[in-house]
């Protein structure tokens, strides 16, 4: 079965859907379970929450992630939702995953589709299917998680300049969604690269940003025929501006407390 082909049937199939909870309801007890092993903070969850429950249904959400390791996605939604909520599939996120590596065989295309993981090759640029798709997803009211840095950053101490996939996925959506930043730190102590077990007794801190509403400028930038990678670049830098804010939250009153 196509990558494409799994993105048509999942949207349809009650068994799909069935197949949705069970995994993501079970891989998000298993995250929470092994998150009481770590010291876990979530600044700011409760606007989070209300952009996860209370924003109009027809309005898509896009976060906006640093990606410090592999496994960021699902762990940070698993420590910022309630465990209720995971048994809800149809509000839980879809995330951008890249190709070469979530959907190299048949069996991890089926895993990771079941998981809500788009498919996107590296270099293709913005104008590909899986972002057609992601952006079906937000003319649908969903939410959507993107890694604007395009790959996981072993830097510790500097975020890359980000892609202008954001940008797409915030202008031509039917209805603007809304944008809201998250910076992470502690997942590339907790599993750092090359290693196959996580490690426990780590810290891991989650800061939710305030949401980004971008709709206004995208109906002006639209009605003066602003060229849209200026746009998408303008949306871009908004977003990486934040994340660096937060970064900078981070290190001043966060870490410093350790």
């Amino acid at each position: 079965m196509s990558v494409s082909s799994i993105f048509k049937y999942r949207t349809k199939s009650i068994l799909w859907k069935a197949g949705e909870m069970i995994a993501m309801a079970g891989i998000g007890i298993i995250c929470k379970g092994f998150l009481l092993t770590t010291n876990c903070s979530v600044h700011n969850r409760r606007t989070f929450s209300d952009m996860f429950a209370k924003r109009d249904p027809h309005q898509g959400l896009i976060t906006v992630c640093n990606h410090d390791s592999v496994v960021d996605d699902p762990v940070i939604w698993e420590a910022a939702l309630r465990t209720g909520q995971l048994f809800n599939p149809d509000k839980m996120r879809w995330t951008i995953g890249a190709s070469e590596i979530c959907f190299k065989t048949r069996a991890h295309s089926l895993f990771f589709s079941i998981g809500r993981v788009i498919s996107v090759t590296r270099g293709e640029g913005v104008y590909q299917k899986g972002m057609d798709q992601a952006i079906q997803c937000l003319n649908g009211g969903s939410w959507v998680n993107i890694f604007p840095e395009g790959r996981v950053n072993y830097d510790d101490n500097l975020l890359p300049r980000f892609k202008w996939g954001v940008g797409r996925l915030a202008y031509e959506p039917e209805i603007t969604p809304i944008i809201l930043p998250v910076y992470h730190k502690g997942l590339s102590e907790i599993q750092p690269s090359g290693k196959a077990l996580p490690r426990v007794g780590k810290s891991l801190d989650i800061l939710i940003g305030e949401p980004l509403y971008v709709a206004e400028y995208v109906k002006k930038a639209k009605e003066d025929g602003i060229e849209v990678y200026t746009v998408y670049k303008t949306i871009t830098d908004l977003v990486e501006v934040e994340l660096e804010k937060l970064e900078t939250q981070y290190y001043n009153s966060i870490k410093i407390n350790y």
